[in-house]
């Protein structure tokens, strides 16, 4: 993921939109929240819904992201260089 270091931040907000992958939102002005990095993967193999489920993220105090893909896909881990 790429984009400025947050590390384990809390302006760094994490998100996931199921089909739109893992989000990573600077917050550090909760009324002008920006996008700064995103990881879209393709649909995995055999995926009835032809895209990818990401529900759950989670970031260690490394950076490190886990996120779940609850259909098809099951467990990414990703860091998180921002």
């Amino acid at each position: 993921m790429p984009s400025r270091d947050y590390g384990y931040d809390e302006s760094a907000g994490r998100g996931s939109g199921a089909r739109s992958g893992v989000r990573v939102f600077d917050v550090s002005n909760p009324f002008w929240p920006e996008e700064v990095a995103y990881y879209v993967l393709a649909a995995p193999r055999g995926s009835q819904a032809g895209a990818v489920q990401i529900n759950d993220v989670f970031v260690d105090e490394r950076g490190i992201v886990y996120a779940v893909n609850r259909t098809t896909g099951g467990l990414y881990v990703l860091e998180m260089t921002l």
